[in-house]
């Protein structure tokens, strides 16, 4: 089951990498999606669907992933989500860090297995 759910995290990676490097077309995709707010889903584009199914199920994965042992890195993904990009630049330092983070979760959980709450609890 584990296996699973960073499958599918394996999903949320690829899409914030397909953020970092066409970040022009995502953020003009964003803002023609949040223009759109009013309309109806049956009359806009269905790309419109399949971007709002991608970001319930993303933040499904998070909220989930607060179940973990990881759940700090999980934590500083959901927050960062509540940070308002209207720039393209903020919307890239944030797919950035994103895929950074979403890296190490990886990483950690089949390699290093270090707890996250635990290490830095012990910084202090």
């Amino acid at each position: 089951m584990i296996q699973f759910f960073y499958l599918l995290g394996t999903f949320f990676l690829i899409w914030e990498l397909i953020s970092i490097f066409e970040i022009k077309k995502v953020h003009n995709f964003v803002m023609t999606f949040k223009a759109m707010s009013g309309i109806p889903l049956e009359v806009r584009p269905p790309t419109h669907l399949i971007y709002s199914l991608t970001m319930l199920s993303y933040t499904i994965w998070c909220l989930v992933g607060l179940l973990t042992f990881q759940w700090p890195l999980y934590l500083i993904i959901l927050l960062a989500s509540f940070i308002k990009k209207d720039n393209i630049v903020l919307r890239w330092i944030d797919a950035f860090l994103s895929s950074l983070i979403l890296l190490f979760i990886f990483i950690n959980a089949f390699y290093f297995q270090i707890d996250i709450w635990k290490w830095a609890i012990g910084l202090f």
